[in-house]
């Protein structure tokens, strides 16, 4: 890692936030003189967001829905979430990196998937398919305000919005709306070169992003997670004291929420 590259993780790492959750203040006795004043109205959610969802490598969409359904949970006033599946079986263990050992009558929804499998010479197998399969599903069902993914599905989501960015730029009108937010979790750059076109400090990505990684993430070195932060313009960036998950636990949920509920079209007359 040179000096530069140095640099950029140093500022990633003073960017980052612990959550604030803000606490209900316990009702002041009321009184003859002091009569309590009517809390102002929430604005009302006219139209709930629409999040893409994409699991991390060897999961699937029976695993990803059961990690996620708390937060689904909370978000159902505000949310919807569409979960899409990988399209690769996965060949490499990442246990102990061996290759799994898949019966032959494996549904296929029940298989380890994800979105890109390695070669011997380091190159991603699959990724372009995957590319092709989530834009054409975002086509379909879109448009999409965020996107949210968790370790592989991270690194997926953000090949998949510089991308769309990238092809923006050159007027390209086959192109899916750009999302208005990504939430990258244990995410991480592409290691294969041919994705390097995607990704340069000198020209960042804009679209807003939420960084969560784990400092005592033992699958997935926290430097990477903090390398993939520094190709984007404006990152919120979170980190945590456990390893490679997304933390679900009540102050984590109620930052996510608080995070989502900004992009949310309000009507302010109601």
């Amino acid at each position: 890692m040179n000096k530069e590259e140095q640099e950029q993780i140093q500022n990633v790492e003073n960017k980052v936030q612990q959550p604030k959750v803000d606490k209900e203040n316990k009702p002041k006795k009321q009184n003859k003189n002091n009569k309590q004043k009517k809390a102002p109205k929430t604005p009302a959610v006219v139209k709930k967001l629409k999040i893409l969802c994409l699991h991390g490598y060897a999961q699937n969409l029976t695993i990803f829905h059961k990690r996620t359904a708390v937060l689904k949970k909370a978000l159902k006033s505000i949310a919807d979430l569409y979960y899409v599946q990988g399209p690769v079986v996965c060949s490499i263990n990442p246990a102990d990196h061996k290759k799994f050992d898949i019966e032959e009558n494996t549904p296929k929804e029940e298989q380890p998937l994800g979105w890109w499998n390695f070669s011997e010479d380091g190159k991603y197998t699959g990724l372009e398919d995957s590319l092709e399969i989530l834009l054409k599903y975002m086509k379909e069902e879109g448009p999409f305000d965020g996107i949210f993914g968790f370790s592989q599905g991270s690194s997926m989501a953000a090949v998949l919005c510089a991308h769309l960015e990238l092809e923006k730029e050159k007027g390209n009108p086959d192109i899916p709306d750009i999302p208005r937010f990504v939430m990258l979790f244990s995410g991480f750059r592409p290691d294969d070169t041919t994705y390097d076109k995607y990704f340069n400090t000198e020209h960042k990505l804009k679209i807003k992003s939420l960084h969560v990684y784990g400092e005592e993430d033992h699958w997935l070195a926290p430097e990477r997670s903090k390398k993939l932060i520094t190709y984007f313009e404006n990152p919120t960036v979170l980190s945590h004291s456990g390893g490679h998950f997304i933390p679900m636990d009540a102050e984590k949920r109620h930052y996510y929420v608080d995070y989502i509920k900004q992009f949310l079209p309000t009507d302010e007359a109601n």
